[in-house]
């Protein structure tokens, strides 16, 4: 439900003549309020959709959130055609509370349980694939990890002490030198839209920036075996390296980097809110514990094997 204050702002923003017509919470996501909303503004119907940043320990890290995805909606736009086009921004939430942006609204849905995991996988790897063709020399932030080097430890929650000593070592070694493109840096099925059959859309571009391929690659990875398991994320790995770049080159090396970026603070992980809200109901933490060892298990075997 749109407060008063946003409601005013929209139809501010796309004309004195419109009015909201109808508004729906779309989920999936656990850091911002979403929300579709239909506007009539004479003969014509606009659908467009707010996102409204109201995690405020976030918001006291980072206050430019806002008006960080505004401008790398900006950036992106004419590049490739999978991203909505902002309209405007409320940098600080000056008029609405919140910060927020109003953009076009993307077709599609997301797609979590899909019936067939080689289309479905190939999908995301083609999307992904794109976004890494755009020019990043001139995009002015660039990749941080999530979790500091000095942090990462072996989880006490799990009994592998010895898989996950391997593991730590490996983060903490030098990373790869590997040429820097433009990533979105939350690249999971949870943001990707689907429509008859193919990917319509990818949404949630706060976190876009500089930085190796491969960290895109690593995220997804990590969310699919999770979500999935092992070989559904060794599927997603196998169709990007079909699509991405002659210059790519594949490492484990940041995908046991975003294992660690997943548990961060040393706790074990558990089921995703937002896939939840989603309608996935089959996850117990407990299988989230689980993949993350086999996972963690299959990425030393395939350093072994490098």
């Amino acid at each position: 439900m749109l407060t008063e204050p946003t409601s005013l702002w929209i139809k501010k923003t796309l004309g004195i003549d419109s009015e909201i017509d109808s508004t729906k919470q779309l989920h999936g996501g656990i850091s911002a309020a979403i929300n579709e909303v239909i506007v009539i503004a004479g003969v014509e119907i606009k659908e467009v959709v707010i996102k409204q940043y109201t995690n405020k320990s976030w918001l006291l890290e980072e206050p430019d959130l806002a008006l960080h995805e505004m401008g790398n909606l900006q950036f992106i736009q004419n590049k490739i055609s999978l991203t909505p086009a902002p309209i405007a921004l409320d940098s600080y939430g000056e008029e609405t509370g919140y910060p927020s942006i109003l953009m076009t609204k993307l077709d599609g849905n997301v797609v979590l349980e899909p019936d067939d995991f080689t289309t479905w996988t190939e999908g995301m790897a083609n999307a992904l694939a794109l976004i890494h063709t755009i020019d990043a020399a001139e995009f002015p932030r660039t990749f941080s990890t999530y979790t500091s080097r000095d942090d990462i430890a072996v989880p006490t929650w799990s009994s592998m002490s010895e898989q996950w000593e391997h593991a730590v070592r490996i983060v903490k070694g030098a990373p790869p030198t590997i040429k820097e493109t433009f990533i979105h840096r939350d690249f999971h099925p949870t943001n990707i839209l689907w429509r008859a059959g193919e990917v319509s859309g990818v949404v949630d571009w706060v976190n876009a920036c500089r930085g190796p391929a491969n960290v895109d690659v690593g995220h997804c990875r990590v969310n699919l075996a999770l979500l999935h398991g092992v070989e559904v994320a060794d599927q997603f790995l196998d169709a990007y390296l079909r699509v991405a770049s002659s210059e790519f080159e594949y490492s484990p090396y940041w995908d046991f980097l975003a294992v660690f970026d997943f548990i961060e603070g040393n706790e074990p992980p558990t089921v995703y809110e937002g896939w939840v809200s989603l309608g996935v109901t089959s996850l117990t933490d407990e299988m989230m514990r689980e993949r993350m060892e086999s996972y963690m298990i299959s990425l030393l075997a395939r350093k072994v094997i490098g």
